[in-house]
């Protein structure tokens, strides 16, 4: 629980040090085992953008995450 509160912590400070002008951006990538998809997402809050797809077959979930990046 204490990393847990760390990391908000951190995550907190760095998010309000960000310049007003930042445009803050989401993004994850997924996969499944069963059956095997990857997918990844973006979310953009300030421009209410978000998107979201599944990548080919075999797609690693490094890819996913660099993709969704």
């Amino acid at each position: 629980m204490a990393c847990r509160h760390r990391t908000t912590n951190l995550f907190n400070s760095l998010s309000s040090s960000a310049p007003v002008t930042s445009i803050r951006a989401y993004v994850d990538g997924s996969k499944s085992s069963c059956p095997e998809i990857t997918t990844c997402a973006i979310f953009v809050p300030t421009l209410n953008n978000e998107h979201a797809w599944m990548l080919t077959n075999g797609s690693s979930i490094c890819i996913a995450k660099v993709t969704a990046i």
